[in-house]
């Protein structure tokens, strides 16, 4: 059974957020079946970090988008020159925006989901989820995904430590052997066209 009471939810655009973040509400307001405490066994206080601000900071569970969390910033040298690559392009790193940085270190998340999950090896991720593990390393990650397989080959780098497992792999496949979801099948449909649009 996992142990969860503060939960990071992020999602890939604020279309997705705003859509996600009012099913969560409803979710977990009084009159619903569940109710509010839901499966965490307590109060579920859902808030949006949105616009560079938390709009609940007693929140046990955060919904944001990755571009309110992470940003590419220019390094400058201790003279304040931007510092180049060997190509003269502005070098640049990914950090974790201010409001993100308070928020992980007062959430310390025990869960992260995240939404195209595919995307997880990309630095804004990455970031991310390395500063949650650093102030609660018990922390776990769900990533949701309908791409198995990324075009650059890179994987979703799952990598578990034995003593403190963080990902737990459970693929279609699976979820087809155990009945989760049902075998799809595929049926080719013959379509005709004709000139007169008939």
């Amino acid at each position: 059974m996992l142990d969860v009471n503060k939960v990071l939810v992020i999602l890939p655009n604020i279309s997705i957020r705003e859509q996600v973040f009012s099913q969560i509400c409803n979710y977990y307001k009084g009159d619903h079946p569940v109710g509010k405490t839901g499966n965490l066994g307590q109060a579920v206080l859902p808030a949006l970090l949105a616009d560079g601000k938390l709009r609940r900071p007693d929140a046990n569970m955060v919904v944001t988008n990755i571009q309110q969390l992470a940003v590419s910033t220019t390094l400058k040298n201790e003279d304040g020159e931007i510092k180049r690559n060997h190509d003269e392009t502005a070098s640049k790193k990914i950090v974790l925006t201010k409001t993100a940085e308070q928020m992980i270190n007062s959430l310390r998340p025990d869960l992260i989901i995240v939404d195209e999950g595919h995307h997880s090896q990309a630095d804004m991720w990455k970031v991310v989820e390395e500063a949650a593990c650093k102030v609660n390393s018990r922390c776990k990650s769900h990533f949701l995904t309908a791409t198995p397989k990324r075009s650059d080959q890179k994987g979703y780098g799952l990598k578990n430590d034995p003593e403190n497992p963080r990902y737990f792999v459970f693929k279609r496949t699976n979820a087809a052997n155990d009945k989760y979801i049902k075998k799809t099948e595929y049926k080719a449909v013959d379509v005709t066209f004709s000139s007169s649009g008939k």
